[in-house]
């Protein structure tokens, strides 16, 4: 293993989410903040103002989709 491998290989271990594509949806009961990140850079995309779950669920699956995210975190 050269050592530019080693070094690669501890980022990888110490770093999990470097590189991966992460939807995160900040739920509230007014207004839910979602934002698409890869690594560490979140970026925001939208606001949705839904109060139906239903809608508002659905509206997550669509951007979930159409950011062709790896993950989705929910907080």
């Amino acid at each position: 293993m050269t050592i530019i491998n080693a070094a690669a290989q501890v980022t990888q271990d110490q770093f999990k989410l470097l590189g991966i594509r992460t939807l995160g949806v900040d739920y509230g009961l007014a207004r839910t903040g979602v934002a698409v990140s890869v690594g560490y850079n979140p970026e925001p995309i939208d606001i949705i103002e839904e109060t139906n779950a239903t809608v508002l669920a659905h509206r997550v699956v669509q951007l979930a989709l159409s950011q062709q995210v790896q993950r989705v975190i929910l907080g």
